[in-house]
């Protein structure tokens, strides 16, 4: 379910279009080659997924959602993490 949430962060920050497009698109191309870009395009997937996690919610369930986000970014850490750390080490 985080990575479902991810997913779906990832397709709505995708539609918001410019800077959102334009980056990741950069550092697919090798155009970009600076890692902090890939993080903070990373994370801000990660900020908007956790966004429309809690508010998809109805208010009875907003407890719940708001436990669940911390999971959703958790699963965010374990996704990237391991790429930051390895291009540390490069």
């Amino acid at each position: 379910p985080q990575l479902k949430a991810l997913q779906l962060g990832c397709f709505r920050y995708f539609q918001r279009g410019g800077a959102c497009i334009d980056g990741p698109v950069g550092l697919l191309a090798g155009i970009i080659r600076r890692p902090f870009v890939l993080f903070y395009h990373f994370f801000a997937v990660a900020l908007l997924a956790i966004w429309i996690y809690i508010s998809s919610a109805g208010i009875l369930n907003l407890p719940v959602r708001l436990v669940g986000s911390v999971g959703v970014f958790w699963k965010a850490c374990v996704v990237i993490f391991p790429y930051i750390f390895s291009e540390l080490r490069a």
